[in-house]
């Protein structure tokens, strides 16, 4: 079996991206308004600010994670939420924070198997890849988490690449 990923270099996806702005004090948050096209898409996106990858996450149409605009509520908004410490992280950022989003026919031509694999499956792949190459502030949350059940402490480089 072979996989080959062809994945944009960090200071591309620092430089690209739309500015989102948190909904905070019970504002609602439209997200075509907020994301454009992409609102109703799935794939693969990432969270960054100032020059920082700040989390990376994916989404399934029709599955548990829905599509970008459903997903980024969850993070944007305050009460979908549930004021979570990513979206207490994203209000605390003092520059703008931009959404860099890879949808599945991208992840499908960035992402080559020879097997026939789902793009939502190569989405998957995409996403912990790029937690294991930017190691995110928020991913390392949940990482840890992981790690901590399973007795193996802190996050190092090679039990990143297990989870």
């Amino acid at each position: 079996m072979e996989i080959n990923i062809k994945a944009p270099s960090r200071e591309d996806i620092l430089s690209s991206g739309i500015v989102v702005v948190p909904a905070i004090n019970g504002a609602s948050w439209r997200s075509i308004e907020r994301l454009g096209a992409f609102a109703h898409r799935s794939g693969v996106y990432i969270h960054h600010c100032n020059g920082e990858i700040l989390y990376v996450g994916q989404t399934t149409r029709g599955g548990q994670w829905g599509t970008f605009g459903e997903r980024n509520r969850r993070h944007f908004q305050l009460k979908a939420s549930g004021n979570s410490k990513h979206h207490q992280r994203l209000c605390a950022q003092k520059h703008p924070i931009m959404v860099c989003m890879f949808d599945l026919d991208m992840v499908d031509q960035m992402v080559q198997t020879s097997l026939p694999f789902e793009r939502e499956h190569k989405a998957l792949m995409l996403e912990q890849l790029f937690i294991g190459m930017y190691r995110p502030i928020g991913n390392s949350d949940r990482i840890s988490q992981k790690l901590r059940r399973r007795g193996q402490g802190d996050i190092d480089g090679d039990s990143i690449t297990q989870l």
